[in-house]
């Protein structure tokens, strides 16, 4: 029996819905549906039927679900006695994310061990594409990590928020005004001195898209890891960057959109064939409802 997908049917039982339980579980709608059918067929018996818009325990469903849950609880007092008793290694998270550009990750993190004591939190700092490498090798749990695309074939992403690259701009740029009126044009900065990321970060990527489509290359520029520092040499006015949107809160520059605008997406990815354990779920759910942001 597994006690994973014995929360399938603990849940939706509590929902009364399939795609809430889904959304609560962090599997798909269609997963749930194929327990609950298995089940139904194991036992020879509806455990669930339709009333209205909701779903309800038949009486046998409640006969089910009254023994699930005292082996749920009986499985889970083995497991806080083997806790109690050091038999059992602390479980690991391993969570990987890039603080330069997702800083609010510690607040998240330490608020999250504070009530998860038998939980053993590794983090590991990386570039998306190297997330991307450590969830698909199995190196990684989750990650929180940029994409333009929504879409991954070995990954899982759910967003978290949609954010857009701007070039930031000292409050006294030179083109500051004409670019408010006209738009960002490159021809006007061919002198300018660009601060960009490390050639191996997402920021770097997505910028790099936006040279080609302005048929543009920098004549002058530096490669900086950090883009709280990129930020803080803009407002200096030590040269010009391209800085997600989420960063200009309290910032003293000017930030200006392209054309088309160059969004992307902040996500948690984690790989498709993983059934994420309950301590995971957790994790998750708290980062959806700080949204980092």
């Amino acid at each position: 029996m597994s006690f994973d997908n014995i929360e399938y049917i603990i849940t939706v039982a509590k929902e009364h819905s399939q795609s809430r339980a889904a959304d609560q579980l962090l599997v798909s709608q269609s997963t749930i549906s194929q327990y609950i059918r298995k089940v139904e067929k194991e036992l020879g018996v509806k455990l669930f039927e339709r009333n209205g818009n909701q779903l309800v325990l038949t009486d046998s469903g409640k006969i089910y679900l009254s023994g699930a849950e005292s082996a749920l609880a009986l499985y889970e007092k083995a497991l806080d006695d083997l806790r109690t008793s050091n038999v059992a290694r602390r479980k690991q998270i391993v969570i990987m994310y890039n603080p330069s550009l997702i800083p609010q990750m510690r607040k998240v993190l330490t608020d999250y061990i504070s009530t998860h004591k038998n939980i053993f939190v590794s983090t590991l700092s990386g570039p998306a594409e190297i997330a991307k490498e450590y969830l698909m090798n199995g190196m990684a749990d989750i990650a929180v990590l940029p994409t333009q695309n929504l879409y991954h074939a070995m990954l899982e992403y759910i967003p978290l928020w949609e954010d857009e690259l701007q070039l930031a701009v000292p409050m006294n740029h030179h083109c500051a005004a004409k670019f408010m009126q006209e738009g960002v044009c490159f021809d006007d900065l061919s002198e300018d001195f660009f601060i960009l990321n490390l050639p191996e970060s997402y920021i770097t990527h997505h910028s790099e898209q936006i040279f080609r489509e302005y048929h543009f290359h920098p004549v002058s520029y530096c490669d900086i890891e950090d883009l709280k520092t990129a930020r803080n040499m803009v407002m200096n006015g030590r040269g010009i960057a391209f800085l997600p949107s989420s960063m200009h809160q309290g910032g003293d520059y000017r930030a200006f959109s392209f054309n088309p605008p160059a969004r992307f997406y902040i996500v948690i990815g984690y790989h498709k064939n993983t059934i994420l354990k309950t301590e995971t779920r957790e994790l998750i759910n708290q980062i959806r409802k700080c949204r980092l942001v």
